[in-house]
């Protein structure tokens, strides 16, 4: 390998390299998105009432050849957002932002869209009084009545 003397010029081109890359992964991660919501919106319409159920979503994944978990989180998605897209069917600036950010469709499957259950030992217990549990705020607690 050749020694490289750094000057202001390869910074530059550093910088360029580097931003070209980000903007990239961001629209490609922002496209992914947007399929997803896409393809879940497809799959409601297509039975407004919503008994498509299980023997549609399998059927899709079936001929497409896809996961039916991921169909269905894509319900999930449209459900959770219902207003993502804009009037040009760009992602809505905002809608989903996590520290300022557009999350991965993973983070967004892991976080929102996945039910969480709580693993709080209180919660185990069975034959007594149940309400909200306090450390987590969604899972059910159950205390002596």
């Amino acid at each position: 390998m050749f020694p490289l003397k750094i000057t202001e010029e390869y910074n530059y081109l550093k910088e360029e390299v580097s931003a070209i890359i980000h903007e990239t992964a961001f629209r490609i991660e922002t496209e992914r998105l947007k399929s997803k919501w896409l393809v879940g919106k497809s799959i409601i319409d297509f039975h407004p009432d919503r008994k498509y159920g299980d023997t549609v979503i399998k059927r899709l994944a079936k001929d497409l050849n896809v996961g039916e978990r991921d169909l269905y989180y894509c319900v999930k998605f449209v459900d959770k957002f219902p207003n993502l897209l804009d009037q040009y069917n760009e992602i809505e600036v905002g809608v989903i932002d996590v520290d300022g950010k557009t999350p991965s469709w993973t983070k967004i499957k892991q976080d929102l869209l996945v039910e969480k259950k709580c693993e709080h030992p209180e919660t185990k217990v069975k034959g007594i009084k149940v309400e909200i549990c306090t450390s987590c705020g969604k899972c059910i607690k159950r205390t002596e009545v």
